[in-house]
């Protein structure tokens, strides 16, 4: 790509991340989606999701980094990426699985939970680099 027409797409290289990072996210989320596509039960529903997004993270390393540096503004609970985990935690609220408080930061700690496993599968040698990362991302 001639570097002039990257910003006929683009506004800047923060855009075209997230629209990267957002690709991914759609990806995994399809995997989620069938994997869980015969699965009724809320809480199951979101465990399943959980095991497909640490297989991803394992089997798409470089992709998984790419996903969690990019989707830092993907994770209010009304963001369209976020439908149909928003549902599920809402029917684990219904069934009485969680308390009332979890259709609020429920969200952000499956969202939470899923980056620290994905972490913790990677080898230890990725740590140091990953966590320069995140404290990057923070300035």
């Amino acid at each position: 790509m001639v570097k002039g027409s990257f910003f006929n797409h683009f506004n800047d290289k923060h855009a075209f991340a997230n629209a990267i990072a957002t690709e991914l996210r759609l990806n995994v989320e399809a995997r989620v989606a069938e994997a869980n596509r015969e699965i009724h039960d809320p809480l199951e529903r979101l465990t399943g999701g959980m095991v497909v997004a640490v297989e991803f993270a394992l089997s798409q390393r470089k992709r998984a980094m790419v996903m969690l540096r990019g989707m830092t503004w993907a994770t209010s609970r009304d963001h369209p990426l976020n439908a149909d985990l928003r549902d599920d935690i809402d029917a684990c609220v219904a069934a009485g699985y969680f308390n009332v408080q979890a259709a609020r930061s429920g969200l952000l700690f499956w969202l939470g939970s899923c980056q620290m496993l994905r972490w913790m599968s990677w080898p230890k040698t990725c740590h140091a680099r990953m966590l320069r990362n995140i404290c990057a991302m923070r300035s």
